[in-house]
């Protein structure tokens, strides 16, 4: 789909293994997981899995990859807002490292970071 008025919209499959190189987006970009599985680096560096269902934003300027998993294809939808600036890839080391399952626990800086829970 052509750009409009600085928005691209573009639906992407990922083949198992296949992910993007690191990018930022003038104005960020909004993820629609479509199907199956995949993973995200973002923000505070950690590699996060992301499923079929899930909206992912990525803010302004924010450097960030995403793909397929390992063993799985992925489908998205990615609205792009601005120019988008590509930098370097993404080797196997990073790609491989774990990954964070939608609703676990967080690492925490310190014990007292953490919120009681009735």
């Amino acid at each position: 789909m052509p750009a409009t008025d600085g928005v691209t919209i573009n639906t992407v499959t990922f083949t198992p293994g296949a992910r993007t190189y690191r990018h930022h987006h003038e104005n960020g970009q909004i993820l629609q997981v479509l199907a199956g599985r995949g993973l995200i680096r973002a923000g505070d560096g950690s590699v996060r899995v992301i499923r079929a269902g899930d909206t992912v934003w990525c803010p302004p300027g924010e450097s960030h990859w995403h793909g397929a998993s390992p063993d799985s294809a992925m489908t998205h939808t990615a609205i792009s807002l601005g120019t988008t600036v590509w930098a370097d890839p993404v080797d196997d080391d990073e790609y491989t490292s774990p990954a964070i399952e939608p609703g676990a626990a967080e690492p925490s800086a310190s014990p007292d970071a953490e919120e009681a829970h009735p």
